[in-house]
């Protein structure tokens, strides 16, 4: 991946960050924003392998993942660039919050055995990234970066033609480099054989349960409405309207309504840094 290319599509994750000022709350909320199974942390730990002593979890958002990696190693440190989402964290014994960007990693080079990333590195300059993983990681350490496929909605085709059609309308031109990176399972977001010795991709399916009413919070919860909102305050919100949408779509009144969502996981797991 070119370095200039990198830094021009995700336009660092700081600036990125402010897009979840406004939904740290509700982003919190695992019934809100897709949680991570068993699966994923049981491949991740497969291959990392058996140190447990020190993790880092980068862009961590509300802590999800960093609570995970807590019961597993000894020391975790979790970094984000937003406050706020910083501020929904749950404290731990053994888990340092602090804001930081994943750039620039405030750690002691060959201090860490596992570096995590769930669901951002589509927002990083990733080769600024991938070389700071490098310094932090100790020899022979790992580096798992995943994301998920935009919800589908399960059995249910009209309810999720309209959904994916308003990710769309939401969506249109904006950011294209960094969704097609989403959609293409972060290829071309690779590191180079000359930055770590082993890569593996793997992918993990997973569908989650959810309500006609978590659905929309999730989306209210996605980066790109919130900048379309904060560019056009003068325009209604158009979630009242996809709720009712739906609802009509799957003939009920009800806005908690279950729904099953397809959301299957990619991944992309690094081993043995290069020093730098």
């Amino acid at each position: 991946m070119d370095a200039t290319q990198g830094k021009a599509e995700s336009a660092a994750h700081g600036s990125q960050a402010i897009y979840y000022d406004d939904s740290a709350a509700l982003y919190a909320d695992p019934k809100i924003r897709l949680h991570y199974p068993p699966e994923l942390y049981e491949r991740v730990y497969a291959f990392a392998g058996p140190a447990a002593e020190t993790a880092l979890d980068v862009a961590c958002g509300t802590g999800q993942c960093a609570a995970q990696l807590a019961k597993r190693y000894k020391q975790v440190w979790a970094v984000d660039a937003n406050g706020e989402q910083l501020k929904q964290c749950k404290p731990q014994p053994n888990i340092t919050f602090k804001t930081g960007c994943a750039e620039k990693i405030d750690l002691p080079s060959s201090s860490l055995d596992l570096v995590t990333v769930a669901t951002a590195l589509h927002w990083f300059d990733v080769p600024a990234f991938y070389k700071e993983a490098r310094r932090v990681l100790k020899p022979g350490g790992a580096l798992a970066a995943w994301c998920y496929y935009f919800p589908q909605i399960k059995h249910h085709e009209e309810a999720n033609d309209i959904f994916q059609g308003f990710r769309e309308r939401i969506t249109g031109s904006r950011i294209t480099d960094v969704r097609s990176y989403t959609e293409s399972k972060y290829k071309g977001l690779e590191p180079r054989p000359e930055e770590f010795g082993v890569v593996e991709r793997d992918e993990i399916p997973f569908v989650q349960e959810s309500t006609i009413w978590h659905l929309v919070q999730f989306v209210r919860t996605g980066g790109m409405y919130t900048k379309m909102r904060r560019e056009n305050p003068e325009k209604p919100d158009p979630l009242p309207d996809l709720q009712r949408e739906l609802m009509a779509s799957l003939k009920t009144s009800d806005e908690y309504t279950p729904l099953k969502l397809q959301c299957d996981i990619f991944m992309i797991l690094c081993k043995d840094p290069k020093p730098l």
